[in-house]
């Protein structure tokens, strides 16, 4: 995570308070982090951009190969979609609805949870002697069923096997041709599947 990213999440969590605002899903046709500056500019430009408080972009790393050398590369976590953290009346639903490259808003805030999920993926702490270290947290269980994103076993579903906090790697039993493999993955490509 880039300490741009950080940035950005750490003025997004102080945001969280404001009397009134509350984080919304937008949904828009790509090129996200385009669509993200073009709402700022027009929230400052149309006078709201005291109400239009945060548009953030979660991103993930993804490893790719281009001419024989591993190269990371910082990807939309989720394709199309980006968070407004908001004071939702006519005015700034105008302003965001109407950006180029806007879709539609779903003007039912996320959850405190959602919100949690959102950002509460992976957080960064001091410790004693004062080096930063990485802490993972995770929604789920060993023995929950957990839906995969991304490589090559997106969008497959499983039972979570272990967990390894200390390194972010999770292990999933999927299911391939009918026998259960064990899958390691990375906390940020398995989520638990929602129970209604």
């Amino acid at each position: 995570m880039s300490d741009i990213e950080q940035q950005e999440i750490k003025s997004a969590k102080k945001n969280l308070t404001k009397d009134g605002a509350g984080w919304y899903v937008v949904y828009t046709m790509g090129h996200e982090d385009k669509v993200r500056q073009q709402i700022l500019k027009r929230a400052e430009n149309m006078g709201v951009k005291d109400e239009i408080l945060e548009v953030y972009v979660p991103k993930k790393s993804v490893t790719k190969i281009k001419s024989g050398k591993r190269v990371e590369q910082n990807q939309p976590r989720y394709q199309r979609y980006i968070f407004v953290n908001m004071i939702l009346d006519d005015t700034t639903y105008r302003v965001v609805r109407h950006t180029p490259g806007v879709l539609d808003i779903i003007d039912k805030p996320l959850s405190n949870v959602e919100v949690a999920r959102l950002f509460g993926r992976i957080s960064k702490r001091k410790a004693d002697d004062e080096s930063t270290v990485t802490e993972f947290k995770v929604d789920f269980q060993e023995g929950d069923e957990v839906r995969v994103e991304g490589g090559a076993f997106d969008g497959f579903t499983g039972k979570a096997e272990s967990i390894d906090l200390d390194h972010g790697k999770v292990t999933v039993m999927v299911s391939v041709f009918g026998r259960f493999t064990p899958v390691d993955l990375t906390i940020d490509q398995v989520h638990p599947v929602v129970q209604y």
